[in-house]
């Protein structure tokens, strides 16, 4: 792989989970009707840019960076069934394993917070509620720790890898097929999603077929900034339009090569690619530890504190992000220096 383009995949990880920690905390509001103030109207046009039309980028995005990374290096190989069992023997490890922890750690905090209410004749939330769904809602359909979703449709993907494979080396304009019929796909489906399946497979074409991503997306850099801008436009003013998703599907492909270079500038900022480094380590840490009640939290104490007014609300979605950032970052810290296996195992040997 390309230095430069593996220095871009691990400076853009922690900004992209920025982007996903901007989505989950979005304070609740009502949509527009058409006779807010003008200030309301702000609020609700900067959130939603933020947080569902820049923010829409950050999963798909994954998604390509693993099912190309799943493939690095095997450009010029043919890859036995053997190969794969070695690639899903390392992903127990990277996936399967804090993908259980994360989930039990979850209901773990559920059911000790439902007994230290109780004995302090506190009200309960209704996140209670959430364990009689059963085993197969709490490890998989959610899952209880629902971010997670994400490794649990890269775990079904890499899985999916040999079909991948096979359709890219021996099919590729049936692969093009596939990948056309789940971008205009006109209804979601569940694990997999159309995401993970179009995503992924974006990503793993590209290694396969040793696309050099670095030439093609400077080559387009200036049309795919002019092209993100009025694609984040249309999505921002059309609203909830019906099969708004496909629009946005389509968008991302654009939206990708604006991102990459985007951090293809940021790669020759020394001191912002030392810290960018850095917080890559710690970017499955914050994903995963981010909704265990940690945003709700924070959401609920600047609620309080703020208000649910206009300049409440507004400076409220812009802190939730951030503050929960740091109560993460301080936890990994912590973790890093005194507690370094235990956090190895959480971030799935990440770090």
């Amino acid at each position: 792989m390309n230095e430069r383009v593996s220095k871009i995949i691990r400076l853009v990880r922690f900004p992209l989970i920025i982007l996903v920690l901007f989505i989950h905390g979005m304070p609740q509001a009502d949509p527009l009707t058409g006779g807010e103030p003008l200030g309301w109207q702000l609020y609700h046009y900067i959130s939603e840019l933020i947080s569902r039309n820049i923010g829409a980028v950050a999963v798909p995005m994954f998604f390509v960076i693993s099912g190309y990374l799943f493939f690095a290096g095997c450009a010029d190989r043919c890859l036995q069934f053997s190969d794969f069992v070695t690639k899903w023997k390392k992903r127990v490890r990277t996936l399967l394993v804090p993908y259980i922890i994360w989930n039990v750690l979850y209901i773990v905090a559920i059911l000790v917070k439902k007994v230290i209410f109780t004995q302090l004749g506190l009200e309960n939330d209704d996140k209670g509620l959430v364990l009689a769904r059963g085993f197969g809602y709490l490890f998989w359909m959610g899952p209880v720790d629902y971010p997670l979703w994400y490794v649990r449709d890269l775990m079904v993907m890499s899985l999916l890898a040999p079909v991948y494979y096979w359709l890219i080396r021996k099919a590729l304009p049936l692969f093009l097929v596939f990948l056309g019929v789940m971008c205009l796909l006109p209804w979601d489906i569940e694990c997999p999603d159309a995401v993970s399946l179009i995503f992924f497979g974006t990503g793993a074409c590209l290694s396969l077929k040793d696309v050099d991503v670095l030439s093609f997306c400077r080559k387009f850099r200036i049309p795919s900034f002019i092209l993100s801008v009025v694609l984040l436009t249309v999505t921002l003013f059309s609203g909830d339009y019906e099969y708004r998703y496909i629009f946005v599907r389509i968008s991302c492909f654009i939206w990708f090569i604006a991102v990459f270079n985007i951090f293809d500038s940021v790669c020759d900022k020394k001191k912002m690619s030392e810290i960018l480094t850095w917080l890559a380590g710690a970017s499955f840490f914050v994903y995963a530890l981010h909704t265990v009640y940690l945003t709700d939290w924070v959401r609920g104490f600047l609620q309080r504190v703020l208000g649910t007014s206009l300049s409440g609300t507004s400076i409220s979605y812009a802190l939730i992000a951030p503050t929960v950032c740091l109560i993460c970052l301080a936890c990994y810290t912590f973790m890093k220096k005194f507690m370094p296996r235990t956090l190895s195992v959480l971030c799935g040997t990440r770090i």
